[in-house]
């Protein structure tokens, strides 16, 4: 066999090694016979394997879209017969047959792809608000089997509830942070209330104005009527002016002859009129463009002339400061020669001065007076001539630095002048360019005036020619007009009120337009707030539930009695799949000094997940439960691996029904009609929901409340027995009270 597989591993070796040979071959040599023979080769094994992959892909849709079809076939007929028999029966009891049919050809035309989509887009619909419906916050935590037997471990325990003290302390703080949060969003609600409010009050309003609106827009129909009565009148006297109007007319065919040939003859003037009036208007502008051409150059001129006289005027100071400047160096030079010259000097004077012995030892070695004093006054002048030769060295330095400042002023003078030149010499080129440009227009204005006044003279003649044509023509059309105005008068009049009446509808219509812009918009923002009231008002509650939980688990710390241990304890089997909740039993609480057991709270995932404390003592004659230490879960950091305290969870916290959330509607807009008998209380942080125990009753009344809300006792308390604790119930939507592991041993110690 071994033989066998390596004769067909060679073999195929040489195979691929031949045909890569021959693929390189190829490559190099593409004209060869064997190569054209492989590439028909490689296609039909390419186009065959192509052929049967799409074949193949094609059988498995067609057959998983027949499948698919035939299932929703099935459900869309049962859908349809589910219609006809409910809905179509309904409408045929009604006696609107007519309806069924439509509503069942309707739902035979929709296709099957179109059914399956929206078949499958409400099955998810319905499966995510279910989970939304069953979902948690607070998950079950597992807590797997383990023994505890040790008694090094009591002090673990103990060192742990210290930890747990700590912890209760921040919970506390964490729980007045959330206290505030609430007051806080309760007056944020209290604020969208008052919005709500104003927003009502301004509908009101406009809702008044609307009214009024309609009240002037029957008056408006009033006036209306009386005026189509005046116009019926009026109607009447037109036809009567009719009869004298066709008489007119008569005349006026005559006279509109005669007009006829003159106006030929008037039109005919008055072409050649308009051409010479547009020739006269094209060289008014002509000049008037030319005047204002001269003006602006003329006013660039004097511009730059006095440009020019400011520039010699600076040219004039900057060359006096120049030769102030030069008089200056030449006296500073002079100055510095001077110094140089004392500083020769003093140089001269210092190696003299150093030629005399500087030490002290001169007095001790003299032993005369008169030797001491010598030396005393050669030391005086030494100091003399070194506090002078300091004093000059500083000037000298001064007069040095004034130099310097006075060259690199100089060199900026220098350059500015240089520029001032440039710009005085571009100057007076293009004075003499504008200048040369000016008298050229100033040539051609002259003519242009001069073609100007022959043009006047010769249409003034013909202007008076004209007009006195035109003033007995004009006559004989102003009395045509008179006769043609008393029937116009009346026309005007008729257009005038049926355009107002036009107006005032208009008017009426966008009146009507903005108050419905005006009510949609109040609408949206009633609605908005209404959104986030309901959004503030969920977070009230959850913030509350949690207050009620930790003041429920700080009340439990509180009446649970210390205790010791009597007995020793046994191992109890607990399954390592069933959850703290669903064991019966739970670990006795070990003895501690004068320290309470506190709740913490670990965060996984975003998750809080609170750790209850450990449960209260059995009654006197009951035999301890054995405690059973379970491991410690890898999501609780901080806690020693040796020992966990049981940590009972309050089972899933389901959030309650979208109308038990949207219980208390804040405004008063009508598409919002709050439910009867619901009411949502505030509860106080410390003296509502109270155990008994602690001297507090569980139905006081609620004494905080939000604004616009009537005030009734806290319904729905489930904190005034020891056997119950906060929950959730799926099935009522609404709060429940579900019994904790650590209140049933409670209930079966009592009994």
């Amino acid at each position: 066999m071994r033989d066998d597989d390596v004769l067909k591993t060679t073999k195929d070796k040489r195979s691929t090694s031949d045909d890569d040979i021959l693929k390189t071959l190829c490559d190099k040599h593409p004209t060869l016979k064997a190569c054209e023979d492989l590439k028909v080769k490689e296609e039909v094994v390419v186009v065959s394997i192509s052929s049967r992959i799409k074949t193949l892909t094609y059988a498995i849709n067609g057959f998983i879209y027949n499948v698919f079809a035939y299932v929703f076939g099935c459900i869309k007929f049962i859908c349809r017969l589910f219609l006809q028999y409910s809905f179509g029966f309904l409408l045929v009891i009604i006696g609107k047959s007519e309806e069924s049919t439509i509503l069942m050809t309707y739902f035979d035309s929709v296709s099957i792809e179109k059914f399956s989509v929206w078949f499958i887009l409400i099955i998810n619909h319905v499966l995510f608000y279910c989970y939304y419906q069953n979902s948690s916050t607070c998950p079950v935590v597992m807590m797997p089997k383990r023994s505890f037997s040790s008694e090094n471990e009591s002090k673990r325990l103990q060192e742990q509830v210290s930890e747990m003290e700590e912890e209760l302390e921040k919970l506390k703080k964490e729980i007045s942070t959330y206290s505030i949060q609430v007051n806080e969003k309760l007056e944020e609600i209290s604020n969208l209330e008052m919005t709500v409010k104003n927003l009502n009050t301004q509908l009101t309003k406009e809702k008044l104005l609307n009214q009024t609106l309609l009240n002037e827009v029957g008056t408006f129909k009033e006036t209306a009527n009386i005026l189509d009565k005046k116009l019926l009148e009026k109607e009447s006297e037109i036809l009567m002016k009719n009869s004298t109007i066709d008489t007119l007319k008569d005349n006026l065919k005559e006279l509109k002859e005669e007009l006829k040939t003159i106006e030929e003859k008037f039109f005919f003037v008055i072409k050649e009129l308009d051409t010479k009036d547009e020739n006269i208007s094209n060289l008014e502008e002509s000049t008037t463009n030319l005047k204002k051409q001269l003006e602006d150059k003329n006013n660039i001129i004097s511009e730059k002339e006095k440009e020019i006289k400011q520039m010699n005027h600076s040219i004039e100071e900057l060359s006096k400061c120049k030769y102030e400047t030069e008089i200056l160096l030449a006296v500073e030079q002079e100055n510095i020669i001077k110094l140089q010259h004392e500083f020769e000097v003093l140089q001269e004077a210092l190696a003299e001065i150093s030629k005399f012995p500087a030490d002290d030892s001169i007095s001790f070695e003299m032993c005369n007076e008169e030797s001491e004093a010598a030396a005393i006054e050669t030391k005086t002048m030494r100091l003399a001539k070194i506090m002078e030769s300091t004093k000059i060295k500083a000037e000298l330095k001064e007069i040095t630095s004034k130099y310097k400042d006075s060259q690199s002023e100089l060199s900026n003078v220098v350059a500015k002048v240089i520029d001032l030149e440039e710009k005085y010499y571009d100057i007076l080129t293009k004075y003499e360019e504008l200048s040369g440009h000016s008298s050229q227009l100033s040539k051609d204005l002259e003519k242009k005036e001069i073609e100007l006044t022959t043009i006047n003279k010769f249409f003034a003649d013909r202007e008076n020619e004209h007009r006195l044509s035109t003033a007995s023509q004009l006559e004989e059309i102003k009395y045509l007009k008179k006769s043609l105005n008393a029937v116009g008068d009346n026309d005007k009049q008729i257009s005038v009120l049926l355009q107002q009446i036009e107006d005032l509808k208009e008017e009426i219509s966008k009146n009507d337009k903005q108050l419905k812009i005006k009510i949609v918009t109040a609408e949206e923002q009633s609605h908005s707030n209404y959104i986030k009231m309901r959004a503030a008002v969920r977070e009230c509650e959850e913030h509350k539930r949690e207050k009620e939980i930790y003041r429920k688990r700080l009340l439990d710390i509180d009446m649970s009695p210390q205790f010791k241990k009597k007995s020793s304890r046994t191992d109890s089997p607990i399954s390592n799949d069933k959850s703290i909740d669903e064991t019966d039993s739970l670990p006795p609480q070990p003895a501690t000094t004068g320290s309470t057991f506190a709740p913490t709270i670990y965060q996984n995932m975003g998750h809080r997940i609170p750790l209850q404390h450990l449960p209260p003592p059995l009654p006197y004659g009951m035999a301890p439960r054995p405690f059973v230490a379970p491991t410690v879960p890898h999501f609780f950091p901080g806690i020693r691996p040796q020992y966990r305290p049981p940590m009972p969870s309050l089972g899933p916290r389901v959030p309650p029904a979208l109308d038990e959330r949207l219980q208390r509607p804040l405004m008063t807009h009508p598409s919002y009609t709050p439910r009867p008998n619901v009411n949502i209380g505030y509860t106080t942080p410390m003296f509502n929901g109270l155990h008994p125990a602690a001297g507090y009753s569980s139905n006081q009344p609620n004494t905080m409340q939000a604004p616009g809300e009537i005030t009734r006792p806290i319904v729905n308390n489930m904190m005034h027995t020891p056997s119950t604790a906060i929950g959730m119930h799926t099935s009522n939507a609404s709060f429940a009270s579900t019994s904790s592991p650590i209140n049933r041993s409670m209930d079966r110690s009592s009994v």
